[in-house]
């Protein structure tokens, strides 16, 4: 699995398993964390115009927050099976024509979170660590929540971790 010793997770080890970049990618879609970071002020009244052809006037200081839960729910720009969790739409070629504003777990543009790579990475090596120590498997106990047909939310998610061998 790795180069170098089996045990070793480093930065290059870690970035060669892809199937775990596309797999965060994808947990960070379905559950942004830092949605604040889209936040802007306008620095001078402006008009937009709308997905509906609507102009709108943005006041200069007004705050304006992009919403990117839903932006990164949007089945015009992520398909029919949007709020499926497929880490494989990170695959190169089911992202290549995609807005680079589409994901926005980081922001985007001149403001995106500095810490953004270093975030992944560490998410990836946690993941790698724990995955290596502990099986986990789901109690009985765990509650779920049907939110709609496609989208589940646990209540309480119980389970039982047990040390690996």
């Amino acid at each position: 699995m790795f180069h170098g010793r089996p045990d070793d997770i480093t930065y290059t080890n870690v970035t060669d398993l892809k199937y775990l970049d596309r797999f965060v990618k994808e947990v960070a879609r379905f559950h942004p964390l830092a949605f604040t970071v889209t936040a802007r002020r306008a620095i001078h009244s402006t008009n937009l115009k709308t997905s509906n052809g609507k102009l709108i006037t943005i006041e200069k200081g007004v705050s304006i927050l992009a919403d990117s839960f839903t932006i990164q729910m949007d089945e015009s720009i992520w398909g029919p099976d949007a709020k499926e969790f497929n880490p494989d739409r990170f695959l190169p070629e089911n992202s290549e024509n995609r807005h680079p504003m589409a994901w926005l777990p980081f922001g985007t543009g001149p403001r995106i979170c500095p810490g953004k790579n270093l975030a992944l990475h560490e998410a990836k090596a946690v993941l790698i660590f724990l995955l290596r120590k502990f099986k986990f498997q789901f109690c009985d106990e765990t509650k779920t929540e049907i939110i709609t047909n496609t989208i589940t939310n646990f209540k309480e998610l119980k389970m039982k971790v047990v040390p690996r061998l």
